[in-house]
């Protein structure tokens, strides 16, 4: 039962308060209030409110952006600063009311089973940063955090719509990248996520990074499909298709079966890259 709110002003003050047993993050509210939270349960007592903190901040230093933890989705739909692959992650959540709520820190913290944006961030090689001046831990790091642990800001590469495509110091060419996703209505549960993300070189995807959610606890990095399709001409799309379908295991759930699952990855794969590719060549596609 809830008894007490307090605001805390610095990250230090939060983070200390943080520690008791019987107290929980209040950011955007999204899942803490409607009582959905993770360990938000009786024996919560205190709410540790966020809105004091200056930690709501969309900024780049060093070719990479900065996300403050109490940065909203829809300020990173209308930031000219914010990635283009985290446009599309944000905007998957359809309500825009919902979208004015939910903050960047919460949806990390929260690390929802059918999340957009959790796998965007890892196929952008997103680092998680508890305070002020730390160096952050990679996004995949952060699915066996305690939940309840703050969280300051994200860090994470990425070229802005329209804005010259950051070089890769090996080949010198754009990485960039597309998602999709699986669901039965546009405000129900995910069933399937796919990102997908390469420096594209010609008719070459190099270094890719493909990430897999079932949305059923499972975010996956497949591995052997980036080794089998990097750095050579890029397979037609029945191959790619036949490399993601035998790397992935995912679960089923009340919408997707495991091989449909494993069948329209496939599909979502093979043609992100394909498209990627083509935005690459001018032949058309998402930056």
């Amino acid at each position: 039962m809830i008894e007490e709110i307090v605001y805390p002003i610095t990250t230090m003050e939060a983070a200390e308060l943080g520690k008791s047993n019987d107290t929980a993050y209040l950011g955007g509210g999204t899942r803490l209030l409607s009582g959905l939270g993770l360990n938000y349960g009786q024996a919560t007592r205190v709410l540790i409110s966020l809105e004091k903190l200056s930690a709501a901040f969309i900024r780049r230093e060093d070719e990479r952006c900065q996300i403050g933890a109490l940065t909203t989705f829809q300020e990173l739909a209308d930031s000219n600063d914010t990635p283009t692959l985290l446009k599309k992650a944000v905007v998957s959540t359809a309500s825009r009311t919902m979208r004015n709520m939910a903050s960047v820190g919460g949806a990390v913290s929260l690390w929802a089973d059918d999340s957009v944006f959790v796998p965007a961030l890892w196929a952008l090689g997103a680092r998680v940063h508890r305070a002020e001046g730390s160096n952050g831990v990679p996004i995949q790091e952060c699915g066996e955090c305690d939940p309840s642990a703050l969280v300051y800001m994200i860090s994470t590469g990425g070229p802005r719509t329209g804005d010259p495509r950051i070089g890769d110091p090996r080949t010198g060419g754009p990485r960039i990248g597309d998602l999709a996703y699986i669901s039965r209505t546009s405000h129900s549960s995910k069933s399937l996520v796919v990102v997908a993300t390469a420096v594209c070189t010609e008719l070459r995807v190099c270094d890719p990074v493909i990430v897999v959610s079932d949305c059923a606890g499972s975010i996956t990095r497949l591995s052997a499909t980036e080794d089998a399709i990097g750095d050579v001409p890029l397979p037609d799309s029945l191959e790619i298709e036949e490399l993601v379908s035998s790397e992935l295991s995912p679960a089923a759930d009340s919408y997707a079966s495991v091989n449909y699952k494993r069948y329209i990855a496939g599909v979502l794969v093979a043609d992100i890259l394909h498209r990627i590719a083509g935005a690459h060549s001018g032949g058309g596609g998402a930056p």
